[in-house]
């Protein structure tokens, strides 16, 4: 056997203060290999803030995908109405479809759209009317409009006089009435000089006004009647109907990954003037019970 030296021998002393169990535990502690307790208190409180951050995102995501299917449901009844409203002003299909997608995407992260069936839809013609002319701009269209290919409601007889003018009428009709168009911007668009755009329509008005007066219908205010005749027809359906579903579709895959902008800063101010309006009629207040008493 080898023989160990007597320095290597721990002495009762030392077996006493430090027995094994207890050396064994300190290196442990000591061992820099071993997580610390300050250390494991540090990467929970990480994993802690990383669930924290897995949920703020899955939460933010399904508001996201909440408000994408509420945008939807309410434009889903006037698309039809939207898409013609494209086509007539960019009188090309293709560009049409293009312009309605990149106007409902936008309409969509603007988020500034009235919380009313009518101005929702107003904003969003709006937004169809900007790009289908900036569009125009840098790529013109065909120029070729078919018409609106389609069939009036069963006693709409405004709208089956409209179906009744020359196409060219018809679009100028359109413009006018169903994408709320300039006669100067219905000029530009159709190559054609205001005034006479202005006389076919003053023409036309009196034609059907007459026609409506004589069949003891309803003629005035007749601005009105045809806006709400000609977005009647715009929106029903007909052979030149779009694949809905698919623009759908291509409306939510555009929007995968982006956010839409938060109203905080409108939300600020109107609360802001709200409460400015609360001062100021307090204020009033206080002035009438103070010279009432006087």
């Amino acid at each position: 056997d080898s023989i160990v030296p007597a320095a290597l021998i721990p002495s009762p002393f030392t077996l006493f203060c430090f027995p094994p169990a207890l050396v064994n535990r300190r290196d442990l502690i000591y061992n820099k290999s071993a997580p610390s307790r300050a250390q494991t208190v540090i990467d929970r409180d990480a994993a802690r803030q990383k669930r924290a951050l897995i949920a703020k995102k899955d939460i933010s995501m399904s508001r996201e995908k909440r408000d994408i299917q509420n945008f939807i449901k309410r434009i889903q009844p006037s698309i039809r109405y939207f898409y013609r409203a494209a086509y007539a002003v960019t009188a090309d299909r293709q560009m049409a479809e293009y312009v309605l997608g990149s106007a409902l995407v936008d309409s969509y992260l603007r988020g500034t759209a009235p919380a009313g069936n009518l101005g929702f839809r107003d904003s969003i013609l709006a937004v169809i009317r900007e790009k289908a002319l900036a569009q125009l701009k840098t790529e013109p269209g065909e120029n070729e409009w078919d018409g609106l290919l389609t069939q009036p409601q069963s006693g709409d007889r405004l709208a089956e006089l409209v179906l009744r003018e020359p196409l060219e009428t018809q679009r100028m009709i359109v413009l006018r009435y169903g994408c709320a168009l300039t006669i100067r911007e219905i000029g530009t668009l159709m190559s054609l000089d205001p005034g006479q755009v202005q006389d076919t329509l003053s023409r036309s008005r009196l034609h059907m006004e007459r026609i409506l007066n004589y069949e003891q219908l309803p003629s005035h205010p007749f601005d009105k009647l045809a806006m709400r005749a000609v977005r009647r027809l715009m929106n029903h359906e007909a052979a030149d109907q779009i694949d809905v579903s698919y623009l759908l579709h291509n409306f939510e895959t555009e929007l995968s990954g982006r956010h839409r902008r938060r109203r905080v800063v409108l939300k600020t101010v109107r609360w802001l003037l709200i409460t400015l309006f609360a001062l100021i009629c307090a204020a009033i207040l206080w002035l009438i019970a103070v010279l009432m008493e006087m």
